[in-house]
């Protein structure tokens, strides 16, 4: 499963972490009003995303539209491959925003370097500077309802937090309990499929009333799904991690099944 570490910038050093930055990666990993604006206008020129440049005018329009990317915030997304050369290439990212620490409001997601990247770090995320340790959110913490296919699909993928917001949203159905929501990723087996709670509402609801709102979608300024919505985009999600699931388990029992019938037929041969 894919995973981020969230940063935010100190106010007023935007661009000294870029510009530090790129002295030993590539592209800018903060996001500041000028760069932003080179997004706006690249949105404005592509003739695929003119309903999206209508909504772009302004850095103002961008944070409110595109809150992840918001100005002075930026994300470091990572996939392990254990050992890999990407993978020391990940430990030195996340390294170097360690070392930088004072240039930053927050990092946060560390805990997904420490499991995934196997990073001796003394804290799950950075505020002002200081190395901090959030509580740990876990299933024995929530409501239980072992019925459920999304509890039970939740906690296939070890996500207490996708429940929690999931409970949240449907007990107090606001704004508020859908902006915390809507930016967590769906988890599945294949990883490069995964999508937000948010992009995956988008698509039921598209494909109910056939209407498509290009990239700022239809739930923004105030507007969000109802709990109807959320709960048939988990089950949709749910069952193609099912079958994706199914299609690797019989994959797996053919390979078993050529495996034993080669070592059958080595060893007739061998007589």
């Amino acid at each position: 499963m894919s995973k981020y570490v969230n940063i935010i910038a100190k106010d007023g050093c935007s661009e000294q972490i870029n510009e530090l930055w790129l002295h030993q990666f590539e592209l800018p990993i903060i996001y500041t009003a000028e760069l932003i604006q080179q997004q706006i206008e690249f949105v404005r020129g592509d003739p695929r995303q003119q309903y999206l440049a209508s909504q772009l005018d302004t850095v103002e329009d961008w944070n409110r539209l595109v809150p992840v990317h918001a100005e002075n915030c930026g994300q470091l997304f990572f996939l392990s491959e254990e050992y890999d050369e990407q993978y020391y290439r990940y430990r030195e990212q996340v390294q170097w925003l360690l070392d930088h620490r004072l240039l930053f409001k927050s990092i946060t997601g560390l805990q997904d370097a420490i499991d995934e990247l196997d990073m001796d770090i003394d804290g799950d995320a950075i505020i002002d500077g200081r190395l901090v340790h959030v509580p740990v959110l876990t299933f024995e913490d929530l409501p239980k309802l072992p019925n459920s296919k999304i509890y039970q699909y939740v906690q296939r993928f070890d996500r207490p937090d996708l429940w929690q917001g999931y409970l949240n949203f449907k007990e107090h159905p606001t704004e508020e309990s859908w902006y915390a929501l809507r930016h967590m990723i769906m988890p599945r087996v294949d990883f490069l499929r995964e999508k937000t709670v948010w992009a995956t509402c988008e698509a039921f609801a598209s494909r109910i009333d056939g209407k498509g709102f290009g990239l700022t979608g239809r739930y923004r300024e105030g507007e969000f799904p109802t709990a109807f919505e959320i709960e048939k985009a988990f089950q949709e999600t749910i069952k193609m991690a099912d079958e994706q699931l199914n299609r690797e388990d019989k994959q797996n029992v053919n390979a078993s099944d050529n495996y034993e019938q080669e070592d059958t037929d080595s060893g007739l041969r061998l007589v």
